[in-house]
């Protein structure tokens, strides 16, 4: 087995990648890192926005949110999303339905590992627990079982699933972080 198949990445997609997708971003590896603690190597996690600017710093909220859930914000830097980085990735996770279409106009062969992050939630909880053992090939399970069940679970309004861009102000900031935590908990 190669170094890349034993890894699993995840791909977070907003606009600007200064917010939504890097706040999902640094949860999603909190998270990870919290619950797998040594394999949690295993799993890759960046994030990009569909208009962001390369080298762009996170948001001074954005920051500011991340410290208050308990999140590291050191090293980040804001990429433009590129093929290459779809191409790359075994799970998408997007805020709104928007930036779903752009990675798939890019790269329509990523239809079956995009998802709006809430809309993944909802399918993950209506996925069997795997039987692997081993952590990779669970992620690779759940991410395979959620697209078969696309279409097959209660329809839920796309526009219910978003996450859309905060307010300019902490508070609002620290809300959509919340929002994302809470969207995240289950995946």
């Amino acid at each position: 087995m190669t170094a890349d198949a034993e890894r699993f990445r995840i791909l977070f997609v907003c606009t600007g990648n200064v917010c939504r997708s890097v706040i999902a971003e640094r949860l999603a590896w909190r998270g990870i890192r919290a619950r797998l603690g040594d394999g949690a190597s295993r799993f890759a996690v960046a994030s990009a926005g569909t208009a962001g600017l390369g080298g762009s710093p996170m948001h001074a909220y954005t920051r500011h949110a991340l410290i208050r859930l308990g999140a590291y914000t050191d090293g980040f830097a804001g990429r433009q999303l590129a093929v290459g980085d779809i191409d790359a990735a075994d799970l998408i996770l997007v805020a709104c339905a928007e930036h779903r279409d752009g990675v798939l106009m890019m790269c329509p062969r990523a239809s079956r590992r995009s998802y709006l992050l809430r809309e993944f939630a909802r399918l993950a909880a209506a996925v069997p627990p795997s039987s692997a053992l081993d952590a990779v090939q669970r992620v690779r399970d759940a991410v395979a079982d959620a697209a078969r069940l696309r279409g097959r679970i209660p329809y839920v309004e796309p526009a219910t699933d978003e996450i859309g861009d905060p307010a300019p102000d902490p508070e609002a900031f620290l809300a959509c972080a919340l929002a994302i935590d809470a969207a995240l908990r289950p995946v």
